[in-house]
């Protein structure tokens, strides 16, 4: 009996659309430890089907005898032309039995999502003393997560090839711990998924909280990571290190974080320095922030809050031909009620090129009393970072720019970036900066 008559005569029998199951019929190529139970309508426009890992350390915690668990939730029916963008998402702390849920799927996406590292319930992976050790999946437990991660996309890739528009790259999400998570793979993801990560969306996350000098949460000095206070005593770990976003800021150049806050969070212990020093640091960033506790944030950020970039020309892909950074913009607000780079934006659509320049479209608008620093022009560093661009620089080389009328040069630095500073009226429209490679340099670079 061929697949697709089995698909139709199940259809006949339990009321099922035969569509339903073309996706997952076709889908029998999969990491070997991965058993996939068989799929389930989701809504009219998505099917869902969970999958097992086997019992083995690379998939759980070292010394768990637990067979850890992913759903995969899709389009109905899924194209195959290349255009359907591959989601991971991870949710906070709590109770995972028979997780995961297909909650909250991005449609029009290829959604995927893991259990955590306390799969299936974080009271079977207390300590005697009862503290409850959390891995944030961060790697303190190995490298579980992250071969999780990385099989859950090679099974995508193993049966949707055609279907994933790739040049999207892979937006990760996470709530909470899941925050932390998606944070941490980020870094930690093995290289050849590592570099496909585009957008990092960080909703409550501990990651930036003022118990670390990094920013991440550090392991208590027992040897365990756990919910702590920031009285308790912590110390650094090779593992802490081998995650922190600010040791590998490199490896991030072409991630863009989206940091959703609480400014009075004392379960993450947020800290805006922190998420300020990150921003500061050449990342591409955008953050806002409400004064409440660990939950959603008050009703007049309720837009502000769901975004994931400040407009919707804005997107980052692997195909762009730059990654536009802003730093330090004079319109900032650090108060408890803030945001960094909350108004600026890029046209995504808008930039263009030639052998020896680039336009890039870029505006900021003011919210209008939603925060208390609502410039009507914001100063602005605007970093350049090149992608696929058919300019090439290399640190030494000398720019010129022209801006609203302005003009300048700069030489490029490390990595041939370009830092231009610019005054940006608010304004629903958008404002062109083009750079050009002069062919000069500056000797000794």
């Amino acid at each position: 009996m061929t697949e697709m008559r089995l698909a139709f005569i199940l259809a006949l029998v339990i009321g099922i659309p035969a569509a339903i199951y073309t996706n997952f019929v076709q889908a029998q190529a999969a990491p070997p430890n991965l058993v996939c139970e068989a799929p389930a309508p989701l809504t009219y426009l998505l099917t869902y089907r969970k999958c097992s890992f086997s019992v083995d350390e690379p998939y759980g915690p070292p010394g768990f005898d637990q067979a850890y668990t992913v759903g995969f939730a899709l389009p109905e029916p899924v194209p195959h032309n290349n255009s359907v963008p591959v989601y991971m998402g991870q949710a906070g702390y709590g109770d995972w039995t028979g997780a995961p849920t297909a909650g909250d799927p991005v449609f029009g996406a290829i959604n995927i999502k893991n259990v955590p590292d306390f799969y299936p319930k974080e009271s079977e992976h207390r300590l005697p003393n009862g503290i409850a050790p959390l891995g944030w999946g961060c790697g303190y437990f190995g490298d579980s997560t992250m071969q999780r991660y990385a099989a859950s996309l090679d099974y995508v890739k193993a049966n949707w090839n055609d279907s994933v528009d790739w040049n999207a790259g892979i937006r990760m999400a996470g709530t909470s711990y899941g925050a932390s998570t998606v944070e941490c793979q980020a870094v930690l993801l093995r290289p050849d998924w590592q570099s496909q990560v585009t957008v990092i969306d960080s909703m409550l996350g501990p990651s930036m909280s003022a118990l670390a000098p990094g920013g991440l949460i550090e392991r208590r000095a027992d040897g365990w990571m756990a919910m702590g206070t920031p009285t308790q005593a912590y110390v650094r770990t090779p593992e802490m290190d081998a995650a922190d976003p600010f040791l590998h800021l490199d490896r991030l150049r072409f991630v863009y974080f989206n940091f959703k806050a609480a400014s009075n969070d004392g379960s993450t212990y947020t800290s805006i320095p922190v998420l300020k020093a990150f921003c500061d640091s050449g990342m591409a960033c955008r953050a806002v922030w409400g004064n409440q506790n660990h939950a959603l944030p008050p009703a007049s950020l309720g837009t502000e809050w769901i975004k994931t970039f400040s407009s919707i020309e804005q997107s980052v892909r692997l195909d762009d031909l730059a990654l536009i950074v802003f730093q330090k913009s004079s319109a900032n607000d650090y108060s408890a009620v803030g945001n960094i780079n909350g108004g600026l934006r890029w046209n995504s659509a808008a930039e263009s090129e030639t052998a020896t320049t680039l336009t890039e479209s870029i505006g900021y608008q003011r919210t209008f009393g939603l925060y208390a620093n609502e410039p009507d022009t914001a100063k602005v560093e605007v970093l350049i970072r090149l992608r696929a661009a058919q300019m090439k620089l290399v640190a030494g080389d000398i720019v010129e720019w022209t801006f609203r009328g302005e003009t300048g040069r700069m030489i490029s630095l490390k990595n041939g970036e370009v830092f231009i500073p610019v005054s940006i009226p608010s304004g629903a429209g958008f404002h062109n900066l083009t750079i050009t490679k002069t062919h000069e340099r500056v000797p000794g670079c």
